[in-house]
């Protein structure tokens, strides 16, 4: 589990105040954030996409205590048509969810069928079949220990922050992303179909140099 100490060290930086950091006028739409507002890839890059609560947690037993349409369809947006990396267990639970997506699903039970998609034993596997298949973005989408896994991998971070706390669950490893480079954010308030405002975050990470291996 994360300390307190280094969630509240990333909070402080990145989620001081939803109102006063971000006004109407400097909050880029998120449509900018993923077409002109990211720079181009040069190369393959992992991306992790996760939804945490405010105190750091994903889920909590086994399941995601919050509905929000508006996340739910920026999600699905920006997982259209790529290549994605996924626990077998989370893959099991999105079953019917996968159209025109190819995951990667990382599993120690020997022979599992993945369908759709491709069954692999290490994440060092997925990068590479990633790769063969010449995409420019492989997005892990969990859960909890995959996320971990694969934090130091990662270039860059769609992070949803819900206005909530679960006081426990499966964390994320925030802590992994405090010195990370935000590249925009924008706010939801709560209203009638949303029971929690949420602030959606692009960040990036510093150190272009890093390499995609598992440690």
């Amino acid at each position: 589990m994360m300390s307190n100490v280094n969630l509240e060290k990333f909070s402080s930086r990145f989620l001081p105040n939803y109102l006063e950091r971000y006004s109407a006028v400097n909050v880029k739409r998120i449509s900018d954030c993923t077409l002109a507002g990211l720079p181009t890839r040069l190369r393959m890059e992992i991306t992790l996409i996760a939804a945490m609560s405010e105190d750091g947690f994903i889920a909590r037993d086994g399941r995601i205590p919050w509905h929000l349409p508006r996340d739910i369809q920026h999600f699905r947006e920006y997982c259209a048509g790529k290549t994605l990396l996924i626990g077998r267990k989370t893959f099991e639970q999105m079953n019917g969810w996968f159209q025109d997506h190819f995951p990667i699903v990382v599993t120690r039970r020997a022979g599992y069928a993945a369908d759709p998609g491709r069954a692999v034993a290490t994440l060092d596997g997925a990068v590479e079949l990633a790769r063969g298949r010449g995409v420019d973005e492989l997005v892990v989408l969990g859960g909890g220990e995959i996320f971990a896994a694969t934090a130091g991998m990662a270039d860059r971070l769609v992070l949803t922050t819900v206005q909530t706390k679960l006081g426990g669950g499966t964390p994320f490893p925030v802590q992994e992303f405090s010195g990370w480079k935000e590249i925009c954010a924008q706010i939801f308030p709560p209203d009638n179909t949303h029971a929690f405002g949420f602030t959606i975050q692009h960040l990036s990470n510093p150190n272009p140099n890093h390499h995609h291996h598992a440690t």
